[in-house]
């Protein structure tokens, strides 16, 4: 499950595959008669040489304020709402299902979502939600040990320090190739804490202080949870300029720094990587992908200097923080005013069924996905869509054969290209299995790291197999 401040902490690792993904949720007789283009939307004042884009949706913008609880607001936004109100009507005929099969799909989904709405629940447990993680790390007694919660932590979906995972090999599309990337911060990028202007040092100065505030809620007093924030900022500081910049980061050949393990462990001697790669999986991996060095060689470094203790309380907040929307009220409240108002510009905070939709959405996507196509996305609709993109795919055909101006060995390219091209409608050919997810009523963020657990494994598990190139990698984001 991917929440906002994981994708913050974890750059995207995906291979951009670009396939042809429709997504149909509904057909009726006002959408078949609706026009592709309204002129109400369109501003016919503008003279369209000047500015096109007022000129197309000037109107539309100006008829649409973005709601108090988000921060942009578009056509897809719209969809979405629409989509999550079909989802959140589906989830609660599911949650009336109190003889649902133990280990079933009703079942699982049923106590994922009730326990992220048990807000009673929720607020009575406060941060003991999370006691257990909190715990171990208490008693982590040596560096060794800490990298050890570290790995465990992955599996999580938490990702202190570094992200990782499989991708697609970048000079071998067929074979997954294991990836470590740059993570473990708190704030969006590198810039937000190596840029010197005014409104970066207030971020980082407003950043400082929502930690501490964290800190205060977890149960620290405020000396403490100071104390703690400085900490923290210093080390994720340190992460920081150690990161490949935005710029740096488009260049994606850039990213293919193959080591062996012993050549990765020469590189990051301060990081015990055969101990990680053990504790995430019994998988042998082979070579690694190395995506940013220079951020590893600084890991290496900082795991030897930093003591233990400081390292204990970086893990607190990083566990706190990448699990604050699954807490109480207090937690997420703070959570909200720095993140979504202070860096985003929202104004009111979702309500709890929306934000719990989502959560339940990305963390369980396929099996609830299952539940929704039968409901909203009949196979007889996929087979009209399936026929409607091979139109399609035979109307561009045509005109590649007539373009004049294109040579016939262009030609022959183009259309071996054309019968590549993936069509992935609606929903897969073939379900994901589930089976292995247990999902209890206990504890909301306690489901959240369940799910996140069987993800990572269920990735994992790909290494070494051929890439499954009908798998459909998107959720229902624009269904």
């Amino acid at each position: 499950m991917i929440s906002r401040k994981k994708l913050f902490a974890l750059l995207p690792l995906s291979i951009v595959l670009i396939t042809m993904l429709l997504f149909v949720c509904s057909c009726s007789e006002k959408a078949v008669q609706e026009p592709a283009i309204k002129k109400e939307n369109m501003d016919l004042t503008v003279n369209p040489g000047d500015d096109f884009f007022r000129y197309a949706n000037g109107n539309w913008i100006k008829n649409n304020e973005i709601p108090e609880d988000r921060s942009r607001y578009g056509s897809f936004d719209i969809v979405r709402k629409k989509r999550d109100a079909d989802v959140r009507a589906l989830l609660d005929e599911v949650t009336k299902e109190v003889n649902a099969e133990k280990g079933s799909i009703s079942q699982k989904i049923r106590d994922f979502y009730a326990s992220g709405m048990d807000s009673a629940k929720i607020e009575e447990a406060g941060i003991s939600s999370l006691q257990k993680e909190l715990d171990l790390i208490a008693a982590i007694p040596s560096t060794e040990d800490f990298q050890d919660v570290v790995a465990k932590f992955h599996t999580y979906g938490l990702y202190p320090l570094f992200g990782g995972g499989l991708e697609q090999d970048l000079m071998d599309s067929k074979i997954y190739k294991f990836y470590l990337m740059q993570a473990g911060i708190g704030l969006p990028d590198r810039d937000y804490y190596t840029t010197e202007d005014e409104r970066s040092e207030e971020i980082r100065t407003e950043y400082v202080k929502h930690v501490a505030k964290m800190f205060e809620i977890k149960g620290d007093d405020a000396e403490t949870a100071k104390t703690n924030a400085e900490t923290v900022m210093a080390i994720e500081t340190r992460l920081a300029e150690n990161s490949k910049t935005n710029t740096e980061m488009r260049d994606i050949p850039g990213w293919y720094n193959k080591m062996s393990l012993s050549k990765l462990q020469e590189h990051a001697d301060g990081f015990d990587w055969s101990r990680y790669f053990n504790n995430i999986s019994d998988i042998d991996f082979g070579d690694v992908i190395v995506a940013m060095p220079k951020f590893f060689k600084e890991v290496g470094v900082m795991v030897k200097e930093i003591p233990v203790d400081d390292w204990k309380v970086y893990l607190t907040w990083n566990s706190v923080n990448r699990s604050a929307e699954y807490l109480s009220s207090d937690f997420v409240n703070q959570d909200f005013s720095f993140y979504s108002e202070f860096l985003s510009g929202s104004k009111e905070i979702k309500p709890r069924w929306e934000r719990v939709v989502g959560v339940t959405n990305n963390a369980m996507g396929e099996p609830l996905g299952q539940l929704y196509v039968e409901k909203h996305f009949p196979p007889a609709l996929k087979k009209k869509m399936v026929e409607l993109v091979g139109y399609l795919k035979k109307a561009l055909k045509i005109r590649l054969e007539n373009l004049e101006w294109m040579s016939d060995s262009t030609k022959q390219a183009a259309f071996a290209k054309l019968e590549l091209m993936g069509v992935k409608i609606g929903y897969p050919d073939k379900w994901e299995d589930f089976s292995k997810l247990e999902i209890e009523a206990d504890s909301y963020v306690q489901n959240v790291m369940r799910a996140n657990q069987f993800a990572h494994y269920k990735d994992l598990d790909r290494f070494g197999k051929p890439v499954d190139q009908g798998k459909m990698g998107n959720g229902s984001s624009n269904c």
